[in-house]
């Protein structure tokens, strides 16, 4: 501003706005848009692939145990004292357990013991023989044979002290309104019952694996019983079967199994059964594992927990989120032929010209796998309907067959490309597949594939 003749002149700077000020001003809001845009665009994450390893999975399952047992039932009305304990196996002929009708016979067996009651010489002869026995046979391989001896033994001397003390009070029996009952064949005795005793394999059912009607009873001695309720259930051995139900993924991978190796989780024990598959009144495809041994343990179960001991995988490890199912075009492999500008795989695709006449012309396919007879392809430029040509012949082939592929979106050039996979097995914590290395047209060691196959589509670019 400045003050002539008395008055105040106001200068105005002029603004020139040049041809390239247009195109940096352009060029700032266009990044300015870029940025915003992949600041609110949801950013697809990579995972890059490890190297080779070997994994052992080892999925868990839950099944039902079915086995040789046999339920025993009173046949009149009294208390009843066991002379086996739960669990422990006995013989047949051994006194297994006594009614009390009157509840005299208890009384009379507690003033006996307080007497010190001694046993005879023949009891006493045949426990040594046991031991003996059980020593020369000794092995600190067969735990379970360790225990069974000493739960025989244990049977014998309790056996040996009821038969002592009933021998004294013999001439009393019927007076005091005793009954003795032997084993009638040799097992484990369970003093507990369920839904499921007279259960078989093939009997079970998805409603029996659920439990939903499920309920157990366990018996006690010195119980008062009514004449035809339950006395004991024995079982026969130590073999026992599971059954648990299998998906279509278990089914496959199972199929050609005859044995399976499996670990018994609360023993931490490995065996190895008889293996078969079975499909249940309702349908559902069930496996059956025959275990010889082992039975004892679970006396008392009716469920349980195991997990199958599969056989290592080597190979590449990739998440599950990862993994896409496409599918694609089949053709045999003498289809395939070189052309283009660049020599690349195509076909020769039979068209119709516009005056009506026959005619081939190349397209360009990208290759994704193949077995023994056929390539998997894809293009965008042939469907299910159209007819390709043999090179160096007249035979046509109809395309029309598709199937599916596993596989991941690599993203080693910033953009996504299928690459199939072959899956050989899955981690234990069931998040990751272990996948083949070295497949045609798949992935590598240290490949970028995309974490999450399913926000993304084939080509697109990666940001």
């Amino acid at each position: 501003m400045n003050k002539r003749n008395g008055k105040i002149v106001t200068y105005h700077r002029q603004v020139h706005i040049t041809f390239t000020g247009i195109v940096f001003l352009f060029i700032f809001l266009y990044l300015i848009f870029q940025l915003v845009s992949y600041l609110m665009k949801d950013h697809v994450s990579l995972y890059q692939v490890g190297s080779s390893a070997t994994y052992t999975s080892s999925p868990e399952y839950t099944g039902v145990i079915t086995r040789n047992e046999t339920v025993y039932y009173m046949d009149k009305t009294g208390f009843i004292n066991y002379y086996v304990q739960d669990g422990k196996k006995t013989y047949k002929g051994n006194t297994i357990y006594t009614i009390d009708e009157n509840g005299n016979f208890s009384k009379m067996l507690e003033s006996l013991y307080d007497e010190n009651t001694t046993l005879s010489s023949e009891s006493i002869r045949s426990i040594k023989n046991s031991l003996v026995n059980d020593s020369l046979s000794f092995d600190l391989m067969e735990f379970n044979q360790i225990y069974e001896n000493k739960g025989s033994l244990d049977s014998e001397i309790l056996d040996a002290f009821n038969q002592s003390a009933m021998e004294q009070i013999s001439s009393n029996m019927d007076t005091a309104g005793l009954s003795e009952y032997q084993a009638q064949t040799s097992g484990f005795l369970v003093l507990k019952t369920d839904t499921y005793d007279s259960l078989t394999a093939d009997a079970v059912t998805a409603d029996v694996l659920s439990g939903k009607n499920y309920e157990s009873q366990i018996y006690k001695t010195g119980e008062k019983r009514e004449a035809g309720s339950v006395a004991y259930k024995s079982i026969a051995d130590d073999t026992f079967t599971i059954t648990f139900a299998l998906s279509e993924e278990d089914e496959n991978l199972f199929k050609n199994n005859t044995t399976m190796r499996i670990e018994l989780e609360p023993l931490q024990t490995e065996v190895t059964g008889d293996f078969s598959i079975t499909t249940a009144s309702d349908g559902t495809h069930m496996g059956n594992i025959q275990l010889d041994k082992y039975g004892s343990s679970y006396l008392n179960e009716r469920y349980i927990t195991f997990k199958i001991k599969e056989e290592s995988a080597t190979g590449i490890k990739i998440p599950k989120s990862a993994v896409v199912e496409k599918s694609f075009l089949t053709i045999p492999q003498q289809y395939i032929t070189k052309g283009g500008n660049n020599s690349s795989d195509g076909v020769y695709k039979q068209v119709v010209l516009e005056d009506g006449t026959g005619s081939v012309e190349f397209v360009p396919v990208s290759i994704y796998s193949s077995n023994e007879t056929d390539y998997y392809i894809y293009t965008e430029s042939l469907q299910a309907g159209d007819t390709i040509v043999k090179p160096g012949s007249q035979e046509t082939y109809l395309l029309g067959v598709s199937a599916p592929l596993d596989g991941v979106y690599n993203a080693n050039q910033g953009f996504c490309t299928f690459k199939r996979i072959e899956i050989l097995s899955e981690t234990k914590d069931n998040g990751y597949y272990i996948v083949k290395e070295g497949t045609p047209y798949g992935i590598t060691s240290y490949d970028y594939i995309v974490l999450d196959a399913s926000g993304v589509e084939e080509n697109e670019i990666i940001r």
